[in-house]
């Protein structure tokens, strides 16, 4: 196997590994759109709340005034608990990022050898035809029977 050869399927491993590393990446931006998403409806819920329980402080007994403080309590923390998510989500979509340019830097480097070689086997050939019919010319001028100069 020539050399080219060899490197046009380490060429090719590479470029599937590249696609195989992109592959998740739309997948993943979804999920953190949503988990972004979802955040903001959270954080618009408990802002609508703490409006509407300012407004109706003075109309609240101790009871409801307890039962909205424990709620906005509990609303405050699953939009913690939905930014650690969203920050993990984030987190793990940079790093498949990073794995696909990885990847993708690999099979750029292996194209750009590949494409070398593919040039220097082109020019060894065309010298090598060339060489050729320069010889099949000396022939044909010196005749079969005339020795070459």
């Amino acid at each position: 196997m020539s050399q080219l050869k060899r490197f046009e399927k380490l060429h090719g491993l590479a470029n599937g590994e590249a696609e195989m590393a992109g592959s998740p990446l739309a997948g993943q931006r979804l999920e953190i759109e949503q988990k972004e998403t979802e955040l903001q409806r959270l954080m618009g819920y408990l802002q609508d709340y703490r409006q509407e329980s300012t407004d109706a402080d003075g109309a609240l007994d101790t009871a409801r005034w307890t039962n909205r403080q424990t709620f906005i309590g509990r609303l405050e923390a699953v939009i913690a608990e939905q930014r650690r998510d969203l920050e993990q989500a984030t987190a793990a979509y940079h790093q498949e990022v990073e794995r696909w340019r990885e990847s993708y830097r690999r099979a750029q480097v292996l194209e750009n050898v590949v494409d070398q070689l593919t040039h220097s086997e082109n020019n060894s050939r065309d010298r090598r035809e060339q060489r050729e019919v320069d010889d099949l010319c000396v022939e044909g001028r010196n005749g079969p029977d005339r020795p070459h100069r």
